[in-house]
C-alpha cells in the first residue's frame, strides 16, 4: 500500500474540519483508505512548488554554495526527512492522491527510511485507526491533551499526553487518540504503506 492510501491520515483528519468547519466533498468511504474524516481541503500544487527549495547547490567548479535558510510555519509547510541527513521543506503539502503520489514518487530513494514531520491541530477524537509497517512513529504533544491508544496483543496500552510528552508507535502497532483537550501534536511519521480502519 502506497502514501496514496494514506488520505485519511491522522494530519489529514485533523486539518479538515478545523480549517474549513465542514467535511469534504470529495473521496468515500472505502476508496484510497480515505474514512469520511478527511479534513485538509489545500488544494494541489503544482508539481514545481512540490519540490522543496534548494538548500545546497553544486557549481560547475564543485564548490558548494548555500542559501540563506528562513523560517516557516511546520503546520502549513511540512518536511521530509530522508537518506543521508536530508531535510527538506514541502510547501503547498496537499492531502490529496495526486500529490501524495508526487511525493512518494520524489522520495522513492528514501525507502521506508524516510520520515514525514508533520505539526497538526488535534481538534477531535480520531475515528479510525492507523498502521505504520515501515517504522516507528514519534508522536509528541505540543499542546492541548489526549489519550493515544495502541491495540497490542495483549489488549489496549492507553497513554495520556499532556504538553510536551510523547510517545513512539512502534512499527505495525495499530493505533488511535481520544482527544481530551483539544490542542496540537507533532508527528514524525514512516509514511510509505501507512493503512487505516475504522475504529
Amino acid at each position: 500500500m502506497s502514501l496514496t492510501k494514506a488520505l485519511s491520515h491522522p494530519a489529514a483528519t485533523r486539518r479538515r474540519l478545523s480549517e474549513t468547519g465542514h467535511e469534504g466533498e470529495s473521496g468515500r468511504e472505502g476508496e484510497s483508505g480515505y474514512d469520511g474524516n478527511l479534513r485538509h481541503e489545500a488544494a494541489l500544487a503544482p508539481a514545481e512548488s512540490r519540490r522543496a527549495p534548494a538548500r545546497a547547490a553544486h557549481s560547475d567548479e564543485g564548490a558548494t554554495t548555500m542559501t540563506t535558510p528562513a523560517a516557516f510555519d511546520l503546520s502549513s509547510t511540512f518536511v521530509h526527512l530522508g537518506l543521508g541527513s536530508v531535510a527538506r521543506e514541502l510547501p503547498g503539502f496537499a492531502w490529496t492522491a495526486e500529490y501524495l503520489e508526487g511525493y512518494e514518487q520524489e522520495t522513492a530513494g528514501d525507502g521506508p527510511d524516510g520520515r514525514l514531520v508533520v505539526m497538526s491541530p488535534q481538534a477531535e477524537t480520531w475515528t479510525y485507526w492507523e498502521c505504520h509497517p515501515a517504522g516507528d512513529e514519534l508522536v509528541v504533544q505540543l499542546d492541548g491533551r489526549s489519550i493515544l491508544i495502541q491495540d497490542l496483543p495483549d489488549g489496549h496500552n492507553r497513554i495520556e499526553l499532556g504538553p510536551g510528552q510523547a510517545v513512539i508507535n512502534p512499527k505495525g502497532v495499530w493505533h488511535t487518540a481520544d482527544v481530551v483537550v483539544p490542542g496540537t501534536a507533532l508527528f514524525v511519521t514512516p509514511g510509505r504503506g501507512t493503512e487505516h480502519r475504522p475504529r
